[in-house]
């Protein structure tokens, strides 16, 4: 039986300190069979950051693979972090506190299987885990903009067009998922983001059409 993890952590809109988040993929001979996306961090917390996010989902994976009771003859771990590969190889060493319990966790759980194969990939192999790591910053951001959407009020919400609003000043484009505010482009301003996330105008003006978010 062969075993190949696909692993990604990501931390937007600012890494560290922002919303730490992992995605991870498993396939058992060439057929998919599993998957996996979440919260790597409490958000905006100092925990938060890019790295750990790898090191959740790399954890998040093994577990799920021993949970299920796969004993892999061969398993191989792919990811396009540097960093998490080669400290799980002895390349490099763990210094930053905020790893070093999760590196500790990684290899414990890797000790339980036979054969285990750490492999870094460019982030264009490795699309499946990323997207799953960017739904899941997208589910969060949705809650988390959701709340602070309560605040503009129905009166505020200007329909311009069909998919077009003026909320409280800014234009809101429903069919292209933008807005002209500040606090959307800041959000969004990393080009290597595939998914918009939306800001309070956006969830704003959604709810007042009652369209999915």
């Amino acid at each position: 039986m062969k075993v190949v993890v696909y692993y990604d952590g990501g931390c937007e809109p600012v890494n560290p300190k922002g919303v730490a988040v992992f995605g991870f993929v498993i396939y058992v001979d060439g057929e998919k069979k599993g998957e996996g996306k979440g919260l790597a961090a409490e958000p905006w917390s100092n925990n938060a950051s890019n790295n750990v996010g790898e090191y959740a989902a790399m954890i998040k994976a093994f577990e799920w693979l021993l949970k299920n009771g796969y004993a892999p003859d061969e398993l191989t771990v792919k990811g396009d972090s540097q960093l998490s590969i080669r400290q799980m190889t002895g390349e490099y060493q763990v210094e930053a506190p905020r790893l070093i319990g999760l590196h500790q966790r990684a290899e414990e759980l890797s000790s339980k299987f036979r054969k285990v194969a750490f492999q870094w990939i460019l982030r264009e192999e490795n699309g499946e885990a990323d997207m799953l790591s960017e739904l899941a910053l997208k589910e969060y951001w949705i809650q988390y903009k959701t709340e602070k959407a309560l605040e503009i009020k129905s009166q505020e919400i200007k329909k311009l067009s069909e998919v077009k609003f003026d909320v409280r000043g800014f234009l809101v484009d429903l069919e292209a998922y933008t807005c002209t505010c500040p606090d959307y482009l800041k959000t969004n301003r990393n080009p290597r983001l595939r998914i918009k996330l939306p800001c309070k105008h956006i969830i704003a003006a959604q709810r007042r059409e009652n369209t999915p978010l």
